[in-house]
């Protein structure tokens, strides 16, 4: 037995505003995940300052527990939609294009 599709790796592209997430399994088949405005993100945290901002929004998972650090940002809901909480590996370079799009949402890390 051959489980072609179990090992997932995620790719972020962030470009004109807009983070875009793409799974893509076994190295070969790729699906979108998610596209979001950075503009409308209400908060991008660190998993572990994110205790009680979700509530009920949809989430979202775009990495694996074993990723490192994991962060979330926080979509408000749109006029006919739920909110979206999308969890996320996050390196400096990712938080930096974040901040470029949206410097406000961004809440520091604290150990």
């Amino acid at each position: 037995i051959v489980f072609s599709k179990t090992k997932r790796e995620f790719e972020y592209t962030i470009a004109s505003g807009t983070m875009k997430i793409d799974v893509i399994y076994g190295k070969s088949i790729r699906k979108k995940l998610a596209e979001i405005r950075i503009a409308d993100a209400e908060t991008v945290t660190y998993v572990g300052g994110a205790h009680g901002i979700i509530g009920k929004a949809k989430e979202i998972y775009a990495c694996n527990k074993n990723d490192g650090d994991m962060y979330v940002m926080l979509v408000p809901k749109g006029d006919n939609s739920q909110s979206t909480a999308l969890y996320f590996s996050g390196c400096s370079k990712v938080l930096d294009c974040i901040k470029y799009y949206n410097r406000s949402c961004i809440k520091e890390r604290k150990d």
